[in-house]
């Protein structure tokens, strides 16, 4: 699958991850990683729409929304920064 900085497969299983931001030297922003559990078959790499995959992940307003900090989501989050699919499945 074709994401905004590289190639992986997009499939169940695989990782999601966003980079941290850094400004001199510093992380101003952190990094988030989430666990695909699911994708669309309307799903196209060639054209992701991040609301087609769903995503466990976790933060701290999921605690305030869900009442746990582990929710499945769509993956729209991880699109505010460049984000990369990463198949680790032998």
């Amino acid at each position: 699958v074709a994401d905004k900085i590289g190639k992986a497969r997009t499939a169940r299983g695989c990782l999601i991850v966003m980079p941290g931001v850094m400004k001199d030297g510093k992380r101003v922003k952190p990094g988030h990683v989430g666990v695909v559990v699911e994708v669309d078959p309307a799903f196209d790499p060639a054209h992701p729409r991040l609301e087609l995959v769903r995503v466990a992940h976790c933060s701290p307003s999921h605690h305030k929304t869900h009442g746990q900090a582990v929710a499945i989501t769509d993956a729209r989050v991880f699109g505010s920064r460049a984000y990369r699919f990463l198949d680790f499945h032998p």
